[in-house]
């Protein structure tokens, strides 16, 4: 599995990651900065892990702008020799805060697709071009980007979006739906990524060829870590349900050990967030390097 980790962090935590040859998502319209310093470090041979550069469409949107599709492309093309893949500028439907008509859900994939069959004769390598499908869209749009060839061959990497206002059940479902379509198309052997999945037992469960997540951040600004496929809380300001200090003495003893065995101390994690965002890293890398595909084959089973 190739993890992405995405999100804005604390500069010391941006050189743990290149450290550990840690595999980095960017956005465009958030992290150019990072992304050049990142680009340098690879072409300079002092980086290894993989780039993954996604325009920064949802940004945009969010802040009531557009992304600049030509400034975009010529940042590609520019560091296509770095990048793993790179995804289309999509169009978000209606404006940010405001209820999505059933116009607005229709039109902004039509839109997408129109916009990466802009992009795709212009990039030096279009197969690393993903167009991106995303959940609430008709489903005829997953068939279109499966069945499209240019010059004879198929799209290499599609990505795959769960929307995260809804619950995780109805993204179980959503991602299962994707996954029986690619495997009865005539491009059953797509490269997939999953965009924002942070639930490590869904991403075990379907054969995705890569993700990103921001979880090893937020769950550490949050006051929490993560361990045995959770959020434990470890501050006191930690809301999560589940902390360290209510867990069995068996458990606690058992985690202490854990940690102290890989260099860290619960009383650290609890009192220094920059703690529990190297752990996490650490955490997030042991996972994806021992990752097993663990198939469902009942859907009714539930992920948590």
């Amino acid at each position: 599995m190739n993890l992405y980790f995405a999100g804005s962090s604390l500069s010391e935590s941006s050189d743990w990651l290149v450290q550990e040859n840690c595999n980095r998502l960017f956005s465009w319209v958030v992290n150019k900065s990072e992304l050049d310093r990142m680009v340098k470090l690879k072409r300079d041979g002092d980086y290894s892990g993989k780039l993954l550069i996604d325009s920064g469409a949802f940004t945009a949107h969010r802040q009531g702008t557009e992304v600049d599709v030509e400034s975009y492309i010529k940042l590609l093309n520019d560091y296509t020799d770095c990048a793993e893949a790179y995804a289309q500028v999509d169009t978000i439907p209606g404006q940010f805060g405001k209820p999505k008509t059933l116009e607005d859900k229709m039109k902004a994939p039509k839109l997408s697709w129109e916009n990466y069959l802009y992009m795709r004769p212009q990039m030096k390598e279009p197969d690393k071009l993903m167009p991106i499908y995303h959940q609430g869209e008709d489903i005829k749009w997953l068939h279109n980007m499966l069945s499209a060839t240019f010059e004879g061959s198929h799209v290499a990497y599609i990505g795959i979006s769960p929307a995260n206002d809804q619950p995780q059940a109805a993204k179980n479902d959503f991602i299962a739906e994707c996954f029986n379509v690619i495997k009865h198309s005539s491009n059953p052997k797509v490269m997939t990524h999953a965009y924002g999945m942070t639930n490590l037992r869904v991403l075990e469960t379907f054969p995705f060829t890569s993700a990103d997540s921001t979880s090893w951040v937020l769950n550490a600004v949050n006051g929490s870590i993560m361990y045995n496929y959770r959020a434990i809380g470890m501050s006191e300001k930690s809301k999560i349900s589940g902390h360290f200090r209510g867990q069995p003495p068996a458990i606690q003893q058992r985690m202490e050990e854990e940690l102290k065995q890989r260099g860290f101390s619960a009383s650290e994690l609890e009192t220094n967030y920059r703690e529990r965002i190297r752990w996490n890293i650490y955490y997030l890398k042991r996972w994806a390097e021992n990752y097993q595909y663990k198939p469902v084959h009942n859907r009714r089973r539930s992920l948590v």
